[in-house]
Order: structure tokens, then sequence, then C-alpha cells
């Protein structure tokens, strides 16, 4: 199955019609209009409890994510059109809190050059806090989590059931993250060699289905939407996940706002997880509660 490669073009098309309609007056998930009433009084109480003033003092937020990288965020081929849970999320956050926000299409080759030049406030798309990116972000709470699994071909579970069976075969992996370094960290501690077959973008899970790689390496949540799509022949391998791991929201150090805007982040992300928003978001585009503590 082919990915269409989103032009420059596209990609200034998106950010505009996004940029209208990433956050008006009233929009939300389906999840947040279900709870209007509950949340109406802290809505209106979010607006204006911030130290650094209301939360309409930021301006328009332009927040990055990566266009093929459902269920996370990805481009609609049919309407041409932003979705995905990251999607709801920021939008239910900015419905909450009163924030403006443009959602822009990047690769996520150069989503954090992006944030880094002050192109973008935030990146929304499944952004693990490893150690090297606290070095030099700072970071909401954790809201979700992102333990990643290998998956294989469908009917070869049985012989991919622990890291040793992986010797000699290609796996594929996102490139941008830290997949790669965990792969050879699993090689060195296994004393296994295998090929790392990097993707920028789509395609890993069609390869796999095709014999053109072996095992894939993605957050478990990711590759079972995958498989509910039935567009891949695909399944989870028994083995277990190696690195526990999360996403948070990060925010270029350094700048007067950041405190601020990570003190309303947090405030929405502890509230829908309280009402239970962030767990229907989670059921709806991944098929279970990956809803951290």
């Amino acid at each position: 199955m082919k990915r269409k490669v989103l032009s420059l073009f596209l990609v200034s098309v998106m950010t505009a019609v996004l940029g209208l309609t990433g956050c008006q007056k009233g929009e939300g998930t389906d999840s947040g209009e279900k709870k209007e009433e509950q949340t109406q009084k802290e809505t209106e109480d979010n607006d204006v409890d911030t130290e650094a003033g209301t939360a309409q003092d930021f301006g328009t937020l332009k927040i990055g994510m990566d266009g093929a990288h459902a269920p996370y965020c990805a481009v609609n081929e049919e309407t041409g059109e932003l979705e995905g849970f990251e999607v709801d999320v920021m939008n239910e956050i900015c419905r909450r809190e009163g924030i403006q926000i443009e959602l822009e299409v990047a690769s996520w080759e150069g989503i954090f050059g992006m944030l880094d030049s002050g192109q973008l406030t935030s990146i929304a798309c499944s952004v693990e806090p490893n150690e090297e990116r606290k070095e030099k972000y700072d970071f909401t709470e954790s809201y979700i989590s992102i333990d990643k699994s290998f998956a294989v071909a469908k009917g070869k579970g049985q012989e991919v059931t622990e890291i040793k069976d992986l010797q000699g075969k290609k796996v594929g992996c996102r490139t941008g993250g830290n997949s790669v370094q965990q792969l050879e960290e699993l090689m060195a501690q296994e004393e296994i060699v295998f090929e790392i077959v990097p993707y920028d973008g789509g395609g890993m899970e069609y390869d796999l289905s095709i014999g053109r790689i072996d095992a894939l390496y993605a957050p478990a949540i990711a590759t079972q939407a995958s498989i509910d799509s039935g567009e891949f022949e695909i399944e989870i391998s028994a083995i277990e996940p190696v690195y526990p791991a999360y996403c948070a929201y990060p925010f270029a150090k350094g700048k007067e706002d950041t405190k601020e805007l990570i003190q309303v982040y947090n405030k929405a992300l502890k509230a829908m997880k309280e009402d239970g928003t962030l767990e229907e978001l989670s059921m709806k585009w991944f098929h279970l509660d990956a809803v951290c503590d």
C-alpha cells in the first residue's frame, strides 16, 4: 500500500485550513460534548486562574503533527483533514482552556527542528520524554503509555517468541525517535545481530505483510490499530515489552511563557483523566485504555 507524499504546498494548505478550524469556540470531541455540563464550571475557571493571566494571553499556539502516524495523527486521504487521538486531545484541551491553536503537518524527521527554531510551540505526536529530550525541552505530565512491541506477519507468531528469535532477521522501525537506539541496545544485550530497517513515515506494516521485512518494532497501540483496520496481515508477537514508555508534550526551554503553558496543559490533562475523557478517546482510537496513572 503506497502512502501519498505530502508536498510543501499541501502542508501550507493544511496549515491554513487547520488554523481556522483547529479550535473554534465551542468545538470539542464527542466525549467532551457529552460532558459539557459537567465541565462548564471547570472551563470557566480554567480561563482565569493561570499565574500569567488568562489562557488567551498566550496567543495562537502552533502544534506540530506528523501527517502519517495513525491512529495518533494522520491526514485522512479522503477528506484531506488531520484526525486521530492527538487531534482530539488538542481540540479538547483548547476547548476547555480557551486556547487558540493551529495544527501544522510536518515530517517527523524535521519536526523537532521546527520546535527548536520557534516555528512550533509544541509537538503532539506521541513524543516520549527520554533523557536526551529532557535536557533540551520542558515537558508536561505524561498522559498515555506507548510501550513498544514486536509484530510479525500473520501466522508467524510462534516463530518469534523471544528476542533471540530475531537473529539474522530484518526488523523495521520508525526513524526520529529512540527505536533505533533501543534495537541496537537489544542486540548488544542479547548478543545477536539483526538488520534494522528505518522508515520515515508509513509503509512498514505493508512491507511486513508481504515479507520485505521479518518484524517491526513500534508502539503496541499503533500496531493494534493497524491490525484492527484489516489492511495488514500482521500480528503482535509474544515478546514482552522491554522498555516502558509514555507520552508528554514538549516545549522549548527558556521561553517566558513555557512554565505557564505547561501548567495550563497539565491542569487540562488531569481533569480529562479524572472525568474519563482521555480513556474514552483512547478506546475510540486505540481500542484499549492506554491512559497513564
